[in-house]
C-alpha cells in the first residue's frame, strides 16, 4: 500500500511538471506568432511604399484599424533627407495589446 501511495506521488509530481511545461511552450507559441503577424504587418507596409517614392508620409494605424489585425498596431515614421537628400528613413513599428510588445523594422526609401 505505502508502495502504491508513493508511485502516485511520484507520477503526479511528474505530471504537474509536464503540465507547466505545456503552458510554457504554448505560451511561447501565442508570442512567436503575434511576433511573426507583426513583422509580416511591417514588412508589408515597408513593401506598399517602395513604389510611392516621394509621397511616404509619417501614418499610424491604430488598434482595430487592420483589416483581420484588430490587435494590432501599426505606426510608420518617416524622415526625409535622410541620411542625405533624396532618401528618407523610414521606421515601422507594430504593437500588440495583448502583451505590449512591439516589432520595428528600418529602411531607406528613394524619392
Amino acid at each position: 500500500m505505502i508502495e502504491l501511495l508513493v508511485a502516485m506521488l511520484i507520477l503526479s509530481t511528474a505530471l504537474l511538471g509536464l503540465g507547466r511545461v505545456a503552458i510554457g511552450v504554448i505560451q511561447g507559441n501565442l508570442r512567436s506568432r503575434d511576433h511573426g503577424v507583426a513583422t509580416f504587418l511591417a514588412q508589408d507596409r515597408i513593401e506598399s511604399l517602395r513604389g510611392v517614392g516621394g509621397a511616404v508620409v509619417s501614418t499610424t494605424e491604430d488598434y482595430g484599424a487592420l483589416p483581420d489585425f484588430p490587435s494590432f498596431k501599426r505606426v510608420t515614421e518617416v524622415l526625409r533627407d535622410t541620411p542625405e537628400k533624396g532618401l528618407s528613413t523610414v521606421t515601422v513599428t507594430v504593437s500588440w495589446d495583448r502583451d505590449g510588445r512591439s516589432a520595428v523594422l528600418r529602411t531607406l526609401v528613394s524619392r
